[in-house]
């Protein structure tokens, strides 16, 4: 599974980076710090997941979603933010997002949704 993290903190973003590299059939191949990093590295790589951050720079976490929902459907893709405002977990999962995480405090219930995912893709690509 090809995972990109696009998140503003760096330390939040290498945090993320050696949780997911670490896990068992999944390739991290990108990082981005901005709207349009990730962007870029989208249309590169076309990524299986994507853990977005909603507040990015150059632009936001829910225009970078859109688009990643038009150049890669197939996507899954993990909202995260420390501002779990409803309205924005709201507007999130009416533009596509699978899932909407305070990244903070639902971390525990991240991991396991990460998880859960990851096996279910491991398991379609065995099987295919």
């Amino acid at each position: 599974m090809k995972v990109l993290i696009a998140e503003g903190s760096p330390s939040v973003r290498e945090g993320f980076a050696r949780l997911v590299s670490n896990m068992e059939g999944v390739r991290l191949v990108g990082k981005a710090q901005d709207v349009t990093e990730a962007k870029i590295l989208t249309r590169q790589i076309l990524p299986d997941l994507a853990i977005l951050d909603v507040g990015l720079s150059s632009g936001s976490g829910m225009d970078l979603l859109r688009q990643i929902k038009k150049d890669v459907p197939e996507c899954t893709v993990f909202m995260i933010t420390d501002f779990p405002h409803p309205f924005y977990r709201k507007r999130c999962m009416e533009a596509g997002a699978e899932f909407f995480f305070d990244k903070f405090t639902e971390l525990d219930a991240l991991l396991d949704e990460l998880k859960a995912v990851i096996l279910r893709f491991c398991s379609l690509a065995h099987n295919s």
